[in-house]
């Protein structure tokens, strides 16, 4: 679910060195959870509301997924992720 309704964590990365340059992390009070009818809205807990979605190394991965099919497709990407 990408409404946009959330304020979500933002990161600006080096291509070549795929060092992490920025980072901004979004107050995020809803969260998308599953349920037994799909995907839904749920209050975040308050202790993962300030709290960087994704780790240093899987933000640098998808750096290297998107350098690749960047390199693939012969131009940038528009990609979304979600980390299980």
């Amino acid at each position: 679910m990408t409404s946009g309704a959330e304020s979500v964590d933002g990161f600006v990365l080096d291509k070549g060195s795929l060092e992490i340059s920025a980072r901004r992390v979004g107050n995020q009070v809803k969260c998308v959870v599953f349920t037994g009818n799909g995907a839904d809205w749920a209050d975040a807990p308050e202790k993962m509301q300030c709290i960087s979605c994704i780790s240093d190394e899987e933000t640098i991965e998808i750096l290297r997924v998107a350098k690749y099919v960047e390199k693939s497709l012969d131009c940038p990407p528009d990609m979304e992720w979600t980390v299980d």
